[in-house]
């Protein structure tokens, strides 16, 4: 994940917008399964008793986890986006 801080530090990075557009594509594969996760949980609560959800939920959460520890503050788009869909997870 030091390549990721290096890459959203590097001097063409310091657009904020330039920055959230590298942070949406390198989290767009989890946030779309993410998504699709919490469309269907939504419609049946059983789905997230799956051994195969719950192994993707493990790695969206380890992987938006990774992404934070190394970017900071700039993560906070991230977490915009996942914040509430998480809360509700854990209910």
């Amino acid at each position: 994940m030091y390549l990721i801080a290096a890459v959203f530090a590097a001097p063409f990075a310091a657009d904020g917008k330039r920055r959230e557009e590298y942070l949406a594509r390198l989290m767009a594969p989890p946030n779309t399964t993410w998504a699709s996760i919490i469309v269907e949980a939504r419609q049946n609560v059983e789905l997230l008793k799956q051994s195969e959800v719950v192994r993707n939920v493990q790695n969206i959460l380890q992987t938006n986890v990774s992404v934070c520890s190394s970017l900071g503050g700039p993560f906070i788009t991230q977490l915009n986006l996942i914040f509430v869909d998480m809360l509700a997870l854990y209910k």
